[in-house]
């Protein structure tokens, strides 16, 4: 992990000016101010969000960086004392750190990453999404996500149409929710009127909305984006659809995952051979529903 350290050099995360501040080395810093800084997109945030307890622990007053999208999330775990909008002013602190370093802080080895489920949903939000999803009524409930963040700039590598989804997953048995937020929401439009996909996304405000509907799932599957490390920081089920070139911290021909126990990774036999990902997955999903109803 001390490798990834490169990214604040290479131009990868842009310099902060003006940091008064100590770079943190991960010593204990009890009495004083550590301020862990926002970078990259809302994946990563989610991603270390694991370490936050122990970077309390050993300390005095911990101040936390983020994405607006992502303060009530992160508010519900009760361990920052203050969290600050990423791009508002900053707060004095004696220390700081990127929040990406933390991982080179704390994990030496795979063999030591937590892996206990650290996000959920505020309870109003849990509540709101019952209500909104309501009863079960026997079918497998899976939420779907088709694509990332489009302003990321290999976006396209990993995304994947709507339709391929639709024609995977929309099997007896299965009723399907659409997680998808942004511009790809329009996707919905073009599908068959009256199909079994609900859309969510009008609902969804924040990530701790995203949370609440993911609870409701009995299953995530979506293509790699910042919702993948929301359901497995929960610790939901989910099947991740990969791309013949995938993000590091899925590695290489892994169907698991060191990170999220609770996530099942589906990758292609060669390059483009998105058709070989669906086709497994579906099966799988089939393989499910046709358990449920035995």
């Amino acid at each position: 992990m001390g490798d990834y350290e490169v990214r604040l050099i290479s131009g990868q995360v842009p310099v902060r000016e003006g940091l008064k501040s100590t770079k943190w080395d991960g010593r204990p810093y009890g009495g004083k101010k550590l301020l862990l800084l926002a970078e990259q997109g809302f994946g990563d945030t989610l991603w270390v969000a694991r370490y936050l307890s122990r970077v309390k622990a050993l300390g005095g007053e911990l101040i936390v960086e983020c994405q607006k999208e992502i303060i009530p999330l992160l508010a519900e775990m009760g361990i920052a004392d203050q969290l600050v909008p990423w791009g508002a002013p900053l707060p004095e602190a004696d220390y700081h750190a990127h929040l990406c370093s933390l991982p080179g802080l704390f994990t030496a080895d795979f063999a030591r990453i937590p892996t206990q489920p650290y996000l959920k949903a505020p309870a109003d939000r849990r509540a709101k999404f019952a209500q909104l999803v309501g009863p079960r009524d026997g079918r497998l409930r899976v939420g779907v996500v088709w694509s990332g963040s489009t302003t990321f700039k290999r976006n396209e590598e990993r995304a994947q149409p709507l339709l391929r989804f639709f024609q995977a997953f929309a099997l007896p048995g299965v009723q399907l929710y659409s997680l998808q937020k942004g511009p790809p929401e329009k996707s919905l439009h073009d599908l068959p009127k009256g199909g079994p996909i609900i859309d969510l996304a009008p609902h969804l405000g924040d990530f701790a909305d995203t949370a609440a509907a993911i609870e409701q799932m009995d299953l995530i599957i979506m293509t790699d984006s910042s919702v993948a490390h929301l359901s497995g920081a929960m610790g939901k089920e989910v099947w991740v659809l990969l791309g013949h070139v995938a993000h590091w911290l899925w590695l290489l021909d892994r169907t698991d995952c060191p990170w999220y126990p609770s996530m099942r990774l589906f990758r292609p036999r060669a390059e483009g051979d998105w058709d070989n990902v669906f086709d497994s997955a579906s099966l799988e999903l089939t393989l499910r529903t046709r358990i449920m109803h035995l």
